[in-house]
Order: C-alpha cells, then sequence, then structure tokens
C-alpha cells in the first residue's frame, strides 16, 4: 500500500478536527510510519518518529487494548511489559490482557490524590482553548499519575533489554505525555516530538464515533460544532510549550520534575536516556 510521507502525514494531522479522515486515505495514512497494524487502535512505534534516536521496535503507543486474537498474538510477539496509563474504573471496565510472558504496571492515581477532574465545556471555549484546556489537564496528570511513569522509567533502567508498550484509553493525552518524556530523553527535536503528538488526530479516526459520544454524553451537547466541543477534540501544537512553561515553574524543568516529582538521581536519568538508544 502506498505510504505518506511524514509531511503528508503532518499536514493531514493538522486538518480541522470538524472534517473526518475516512476511506482510503484513513487507510493509507494508518499504513505509514509511525503507525503499526497490530490490531490497535492508535498504535505507533516511537523508534519510527523522525529524528527519534530510540531504535524501532523497542517502544509502542497505543490507546485501549481491545482484546482480539490479532492483537493478543501481535503484543506476544513485539512486548515484554504493558504500561497502563488509566484510572481503575477503565480498567475495570476494560481490563489488559494477561499474556504469558508479559508484565504489567500500573498504580491507581486516586491513591495519590488524583480526584475526578470533570473537563469542563467553558475550559475549551476559551481563545487557544485546546491548547489551554489540555495543557492545564497534563499537568495534573504529571502530578498525580507519578508512580505508574516511575515504574515505567525504573522497567528501562534496568530490563533496557524488554520492548514496552504503554496505553491510556485513547492513546492521546496520558500516552501522548509519556511519549514526550520518553522522547525527551532521548533526545528527539521538540518538533518531532509535537508531530508525534499531533499524529493521535489521525490514529483515533477510526474510533471517532465513540469519542464523539463520550463527548456528546459528558457535556450533554447535541451540537458537533460548539466551539469548546471542537476545541476539546483537537490537538494544538501550542499545548506541550504550555505544559513545558508550567513543568519550569513548579519544577525547573523536565530533568528537574524526573529528579525531584519521580526520584530520579541524574545517574539514573543518565542510564535511562542510554538505555531508550541501545
Amino acid at each position: 500500500m502506498t505510504q505518506l510521507s511524514p509531511e503528508a502525514l503532518n499536514e493531514l494531522a493538522r486538518r480541522d478536527v470538524a472534517t473526518p479522515i475516512t476511506g482510503d486515505e484513513l487507510q493509507t495514512a494508518l499504513a505509514s510510519p509511525p503507525f503499526v497494524d497490530g490490531g490497535l487502535i492508535n498504535l505507533r512505534d516511537l523508534g519510527l518518529v523522525p529524528n527519534c534516536p530510540i531504535p524501532a521496535g523497542k517502544f509502542f503507543r497505543c490507546g485501549q487494548i481491545v482484546e482480539s486474537d490479532q492483537a493478543n498474538q501481535w503484543i506476544r510477539d513485539h512486548v515484554k511489559v504493558i504500561v497502563d496509563l488509566r484510572k481503575a474504573g477503565e480498567r475495570k471496565r476494560s481490563p489488559d490482557p494477561e499474556i504469558e510472558g508479559v508484565d504489567n504496571i500500573w498504580y491507581d492515581p486516586e491513591q495519590d490524590g488524583w480526584k475526578a477532574q470533570k473537563l469542563l465545556i467553558e475550559d475549551f471555549e476559551r481563545e487557544n482553548g485546546s491548547a489551554i484546556g489540555w495543557a492545564e489537564q497534563y499537568v495534573l496528570v504529571l502530578r498525580y499519575y507519578h508512580r505508574t511513569f516511575r515504574a515505567a522509567l525504573e522497567h528501562i533502567r534496568d530490563h533496557p533489554e524488554d520492548p514496552m508498550l504503554f496505553h491510556c484509553s485513547a492513546g492521546r493525552d496520558r500516552t501522548g505525555i509519556f511519549a514526550w518524556i520518553l522522547e525527551y530523553l532521548a533526545g528527539t527535536p521538540e518538533k518531532d516530538r509535537t508531530f508525534d503528538y499531533l499524529l493521535t488526530r489521525i490514529g483515533i479516526e477510526p474510533a471517532r464515533l465513540m469519542f464523539e459520544n463520550h463527548f456528546k454524553t459528558s457535556w450533554g451537547i447535541t451540537d458537533l460544532t460548539n466551539k469548546g466541543y471542537l476545541n476539546a477534540m483537537t490537538l494544538s501544537p501550542d499545548c506541550f510549550t504550555l505544559v513545558t512553561e508550567e513543568v519550569t515553574k513548579e519544577y525547573g524543568g523536565w530533568d528537574e520534575y524526573l529528579e525531584k516529582k519521580l526520584g530520579f538521581s541524574k545517574e539514573d536519568l543518565d542510564k535511562i536516556r542510554a538505555n531508550l538508544t541501545k
């Protein structure tokens, strides 16, 4: 099948979210690196992101793992550890598969002070609402999902030979944050980290109806041209600029977040960096 260049994928990922991506156009995009065909929604290989020093085949990201013969076999063949970035209720509704030879990492953020953060449509109706609304949520994720982030990074430090798959529900927000951290540690340029973040605009299109229904139910809206809804569905290239500003204010920067909040030493981070790029 024909594949799209990174430049063409980047252009497609920035298409107005009100316009669905469908048919051959979508299938061609999903057949293009860094997307991977493994029977999982929004499945991508960080090592196939342009200018990412991580070798291909080591770190994968996706959305909720819906069990199927294809997905389970792909995991058996490619993964040694699954990192689940969801809350307890999400896991209860759709638990990760238990596959022989594959470890599972998960900690409940609610035990660390995470309270149900109800997304408000008003948060996304502001000017640049997509970037601001999601950046505020991402800062909270960095604060309360730290145990799962730490455990996953410890695994990379101590078991560099293990291919890892990490996911949340859409493979978008919490997954996007952890991907950003790994790509940052590996030395991926910021523009390419942003490119990877934006690709979820394409990756979740097969499940578009599910996410539309989620927001319609949560916010009681029927008008899918609503500004707040469209901003919430949109991924902004400015989002992680705002997140980085907040991380710098609160901790001093990304390295300092990893040291102060997650408890790693500089030597730990050097080892993780080296293991990411082996």
